[in-house]
């Protein structure tokens, strides 16, 4: 009896430690079929998608992308391989560690993490506030300052070719919707990257449900109980979760922690049904069977039970007898996908029917119709090795599932228009398999349907009918535009909201031809869940840009209204850059450099895009794409360019004219991520790459590695600069814990700034934001999630700085607007912004040149247009521009951006002096300026006691008199020029070492006039004036 009790606690503890053990994995596999062609990195990655080493598979990716141009511009054929891709990498890269590997916390340490963080969110919620506190005193109120959401709320279109056009579908990917039984004025969505949504008034204005609560990663499931609206359940890669006051505040069903695909209410609202499965821990697909399966709750959602185990893709409840459970997935050990019928609300499933031979992940719908709860409509894809993800087939149930039409036209060649799906990706490779997949049934006609997966179909036979004439959006879309890759659908009667990766397409009559034409709208206002991948702010213009993925490139400016943004062209490009030299030019490189106009309406200007940046920087998610702008000359930038197959160069590249010519400076044979000039001395450049960090103290002509001790070592892709001291840099390791390293003597020395504290050191941090005010203010943002640290010279401990920010979110940039004394974050939420913890500070002054990139002027007589590139808040400021010698003309030397003609030749320091309320700073550029092409300076004199001086007389003459020139000290190879009064040269005499210690100068032939001289050796000049009479 003791062995039998023994036996038993072991077997219970052994089941108990397994479920603590088990891994949180944030990747769902995909059913997708290798053939023999396939890359290599795509078999490793089906085989075995946690076990590859992550810097391995990017590296495989990017030779793949080399090689394959149709993959780099991410064709109809190759686009669900990339996106299978993208996918698995955008999972697990918040889990990787300094060698690539994919380190993944327990679920027991995951979802205690996750309760805490949502408890106290709830909390802060329900108050209404949040504040923030020094970490490890949790009493210690540190500021009421709050991260708040500016968009984008809606986006519009603008192309110098095609005009403007208000609201365009490429806004935001909208991954679940679902409208209320009740009310169908109320719906809820949920976006890719985690944010859940509400709106009141069908989707004309959306607001964010518990912007501050992690529902982990993926909204995968929503359900709106059929009685009350303000009971939602939401369903994510991280479990269930239940609303049941409108949103305001979630909680997380503990039962069920692996992915939920549906979720499902019964008509009296006390059964609610979830089926999940995400195929995690096995071999040869065979479920895990202690987390995926079918539950089901009786008690109204208190407590939920597992009725069977296995991977289930999608289930609907029978119309008007929510008995009846029709659950579609499968339990064996293959991918083979079955319909499994309940008679008992999903009690038990007694039916067992092949909706499809070899039918793989499907979605299901039925139907509201009267007369059609019978009705059960299936898109599934059944496997087909031609396929990638097997091929798609819609098929109809008339008699609740026990028997099945297959609507589907498929002929040999998928061009035919009397084949069922689109030939684009559709009926050629399965779409996206169930990442992309959705159907609906009208509420009025069950013969009506409308079905997606990369395009979108409505027919009103059942299923059936042509792609020419059944298409209403995607890369088919002749009859209607819907953007591409169709999520998921609410319908209403014949109003329809189809989800989609640009938003929401809405329609009152279920897309129907009426007049001659079908009509729709986008109703995504509100949504502000853009996943940004790359960003860019402007300096002295509140300017946005920023590559989207699945939306493109968007531009927002303050001028077109709060959380309004333009989609100017682009795709899924880490990029955007908002240039100095204007602060309305923006740069993508994927679809060009733009002049935006000040309305949203207004005209669009660029040059042709082959002509700028035909070198097109290498950019990667955060860890690539920064421009390095010289601080005194807004033309001349450094980079790290990729090579034309797409891969990087390993390079830092200047371009002196913002993209038209290139030249290379450095050969580093390093994956370089951001090069920034010293503000203090920007002669002093640093670049930082994969693992080392370079300087240059000669404005980049040589440049030096710097050593990193061993203790330190790892990728540190991310070098900030101090603006007071180029001696004092920042690195980031984002792929360490803890590791923020600091140099105060340019990079002799390294001292790691958070070894010391218990908290910070266990975080992983990427982003920093050296603040260069009196008190030496640091903001550090972490590697994943979005959390935001500060500190300055007057406090002991870091401030937790976060106080509003979404924590799901992926902080993708985070930049200072110190304009408005702002600091911005660029998300997978959208963008937010604080006030700088000190918002009024000192300034620090920095002379810029927007049009120029060197010194020397090309043109004497050109303008030259002045900017400030302080740091500085511009509320009550004063400009005061002063040049030495003095120039021609200066337009206003009390503006921000004076314009300068200086002609006179000579060399010309520059100063900009800055004063707010907060006290005054002045820079000066010394022979920032150099003019020697033009005239002589009248104003100019030169040190009487100089050698070098020469003496001129006379200097009121007769026509045709000589003139004589006294040479000075030591003698040297010289010129003696006279212009005339309008700046034109007249006469030129070279003077060689060997000349007399006086000199004549004939004047014949010149009129009667003001003329001026220069006198000028390698070492000297001299300038004066005469006069012909």
């Amino acid at each position: 009896m003791y062995k039998k009790v023994l036996l038993l606690t072991c077997f219970y503890a052994s089941l108990l430690m397994g479920q603590q053990q088990e891994l949180y994995d944030p990747y769902t596999p995909e059913y997708f079929s290798v053939g023999k062609d396939a890359p290599a990195w795509l078999k490793l990655i089906v085989d075995n998608p946690r076990g590859v080493n992550f810097f391995e598979m990017e590296k495989k990716f990017s030779e793949w992308l080399e090689k394959d141009p149709d993959a780099r511009r991410k064709t109809p054929e190759k686009k669900p391989a990339v996106n299978f891709y993208r996918r698995w990498q955008k999972a697990y890269r918040p889990f990787v560690n300094g060698n690539g590997e994919i380190v993944l916390p327990t679920k027991k340490d995951y979802f205690d993490r996750l309760d805490k963080q949502n408890q106290r969110s709830n909390q802060l919620m329900a108050k209404n506030q949040r504040g923030l506190t020094l970490l490890g005193t949790n009493s210690t109120l540190a500021t009421t300052n709050k991260w708040r959401n500016i968009g984008p709320y809606t986006t519009d279109y603008n192309s110098q070719y095609e005009g403007y056009r208000e609201s365009y579908d490429s806004h935001a990917n909208v991954f679940r919707i679902d409208v209320s039984k009740t009310d169908p004025n109320i719906l809820y969505s949920g976006a890719e990257t985690g944010a859940v949504f509400k709106t009141t008034d069908k989707g004309k204005n959306w607001t964010a449900c518990a912007s501050s609560y992690n529902f982990g990663a993926n909204i995968t499931a929503i359900r709106i109980d059929p009685k009350d609206p303000n009971t939602v359940w939401v369903g994510s890669t991280s479990g269930l979760f239940v609303s049941k006051d409108g949103g305001n505040t979630f909680n997380r069903i503990k039962e069920i922690t692996t992915t939920v695909n549906s979720i499902r209410v019964s008509d009296d609202s006390k059964i609610i049904t979830v089926a999940t499965g995400e195929q995690h821990n096995f071999n040869a697909s065979r479920p895990n069977t202690r987390v995926d399966g079918f539950f089901i709750s009786e008690n109204g959602g208190t407590s939920f039970r597992r009725v069977m185990s296995g991977i289930f893709y999608d289930h609907e409840l029978k119309p008007k007898n929510s008995k009846v459970v029709y659950l579609y997935g499968r339990k064996g050990t293959n991918w083979h996908s079955k319909l499994y019928i309940s008679y008992d609300g999903g009690k038990s499933f007694t039916k067992e029917v092949e909706v499809a031979p070899s039918a793989r992940p499907g979605r299901l719908a039925v139907s509201d119709a009267p007369g059609g709860e019978n009705y059960l409509y299936a898109l599934v894809n059944v496997e087909n090795k031609a396929y990638y993800y097997g091929q798609p087939h819609i098929l109809q149930s008339k008699d609740s599932g026990l028997t099945w039409t297959d609507k589907t036209t498929i002929t040999s060649n998928r061009n035919e228009y009397n084949n069922t799906f689109c030939p684009s990706i559709d009926g050629k490779q399965g779409g996206q398999g169930y990442y992309d997949m959705m159907i609906g049934v009208s509420g009025n006609n069950p013969e009506h349907v409308i079905y997606g997966i990369c395009s979108a179909y409505r027919s009103l036979n059942g299923g059936a009918g042509g792609y020419k004439d059944i298409t209403i959006g995607g890369y088919c879309s002749g009859n209607f535009k819907i953007h591409a890759d169709m999520q998921d659908i609410a319908i209403a009667g014949d109003e329809v909201w189809i989800a989609n990766d640009g938003g929401i397409k809405y329609s009152p009559n279920f897309f129907k031809n009426e007049n001659g034409k079908i009509t729709g709208e986008n109703r995504v206002k509100g949504i502000y869940a853009s996943d940004y991948y790359g960003f860019g702010q402007g300096w002295n213009e509140d300017v946005m840009a920023g590559g989207r993925w699945h939306n493109g490139d968007a531009v927002m400016m303050k001028s077109y209204g709060e959380g309004k943004a333009v989609y100017v062209g682009g795709v899924e490009q880490a990029t955007g850059y908002v240039m100095l030299s204007n602060p309305k030019k923006v740069y993508f490189s994927d679809a060009g450099m733009f002049i935006m106009p000040d309305r949203i309406d207004g005209n669009v200007t660029s040059p042709p895009f082959i002509s700028v940046f035909n070198k097109q920087p290498y950019e990667t998610l955060k860890s690539n794409g920064f421009f390095g702008t010289d601080p005194r000359y807004a033309q001349r930038i450094l980079y790290h360019p990729k090579e034309r197959s797409g891969g990087p160069t390993m390079q830092i590249w200047e371009t002196p004219d913002e993209g038209q010519t290139f030249n290379l400076l450095f050969d580093a044979k390093d994956q370089i991520s951001n090069v920034e000039f010293a503000r203090s001395n920007p002669n002093v450049i640093y670049a930082c790459g994969w693992f080392f960090v370079y300087k240059s103290v000669d404005n980049g002509k040589t440049w030096e590695e710097l050593k990193i001790p061993d203790e330190y070592g790892g990728p540190i892709p991310i070098i900030a600069v101090d603006p007071k001291d180029e001696n004092k840099i920042w690195l980031a390791q984002p792929f360490k814990s803890g590791g923020v390293i600091c140099s105060t003597d340019g990079g002799k020395t390294w001292k790691n700034v958070l070894e010391n504290n218990s908290t910070m050191k266990n975080i992983a941090f990427r982003w920093m934001v050296l603040a260069g005010d009196e008190h030496n203010g640091v903001y550090l943002g972490t590697e994943n999630g979005s959390y935001v640290y500060y500190k300055d010279d007057t406090m002991t401990e870091w401030i937790d700085y976060s106080n509003g920010l979404p924590p799901a979110a992926r902080l993708t940039r985070l930049v200072p607007f110190f304009k408005e004394g702002k600091l911005r974050a660029a998300t997978n939420h959208g963008i937010w912004e604080i006030p700088l913890y000190r918002n009024k500070f000192k300034p620090i002054a920095q002379p810029l040149a927007t049009n120029i990139s060197k010194a020397q002027l090309a043109n004497a007589n050109m303008t030259v247009q002045f900017e400030s590139y302080s740091i500085v808040n511009q509320d009550n400021v004063q400009w005061e521009w002063s040049f030495n010698p003095k120039p021609y003309s200066i337009d206003n030397p009390k503006a921000r951006n004076p314009k300068v003609v200086f002609k006179y030749n000579g060399e010309y320091d520059v100063t900009l002096k800055v004063t707010t309320p907060q006290g005054t700073d002045s820079k000066t550029i010394k022979k920032m300026i150099v003019v020697n092409n033009g005239v002589l300076g009248t104003n100019e004199t030169q040190e009487a006691s100089n050698p070098k001086k020469i003496t001129v007389y006379p200097t009121l003459l007769n026509q045709g008199e000589e003139l004589r020139v006294k040479l000075g000290e030591p003698r040297e190879k010289a010129q003696f020029k006279i212009y005339n009064a309008n700046g034109t040269l007249v006469k030129t005499v070279e003077i060689e070492t060997n000349a007399s210690k006086e000199i004549t100068v004939p004047t014949h032939g010149l009129p009667k006039g003001v003329y001026l001289f220069q006198y000028s050796t390698y070492s000297y000049i001299q300038r004066g004036k005469l006069v012909i009479k």
